[in-house]
């Protein structure tokens, strides 16, 4: 199977013309600030540091088997029923 430079062109040229052709449309329909803003609209949890947990989550630990869990819910193993610590 050979490699058609020039088909692959003309397909990148289409892509890229596509492209051109959806961002104006819209840009066109819902304006030049609300379209910046939706491109922009899913990095605002990374810069306003948003999600997370801010308390610390603690390991807990069956004495009997060693069974970890680090969900709080958690309070008893499920192996063999001891209060997890």
């Amino acid at each position: 199977m050979s490699w058609d430079k020039a088909r692959t062109f003309k397909w990148l040229l289409l892509s890229v013309a596509v492209t051109v052709a959806g961002t104006f449309v819209l840009w066109w329909f819902f304006g030049g600030v609300a379209f910046f803003g939706f491109l922009f609209l899913p990095f605002v949890p990374i810069l306003f540091g948003g999600g997370g947990r801010d308390e610390a989550v603690q390991m807990q630990a069956c004495p009997e088997c060693g069974f970890e869990s680090l969900d709080p819910e958690d309070r008893y193993c499920p192996r063999d029923g001891a209060l997890l610590r």
